[in-house]
């Protein structure tokens, strides 16, 4: 059975802030990851993307081992999961 789970700023939520310039104008960078029986393929190169494509668009990237801990708290009881990280500036 699948789960959607968000996390927003780390907080388990179901909604989007409404005036959020990624929802609003697509000001934002975002990677999608494929995980099976817990493994993230690529996931050093998904963040090394992430992170230049945020400095280019002068986006704030959170620390590194934040995100790598909350994509996996997202896998954990999965058995396989789409994984989409989207960094945002914000309201």
């Amino acid at each position: 059975m699948s789960q959607n789970v968000v996390l927003v700023d780390g907080i388990p939520l179901d909604t989007v802030p409404v005036k959020d310039r990624g929802f609003h104008y697509g000001d934002a960078v975002f990677t999608t990851l494929r995980s099976f029986k817990g493994s993230l393929p690529f996931l050093a190169e998904h963040l090394d993307r992430l992170e230049r494509d945020a400095a280019r668009l002068a986006i704030d990237m959170p620390e590194r081992s934040l995100l790598t801990s909350e994509i996996h708290q997202l896998l954990s009881h999965q058995e396989a999961s789409l994984i989409k990280v989207q960094l945002s500036r914000g309201s």
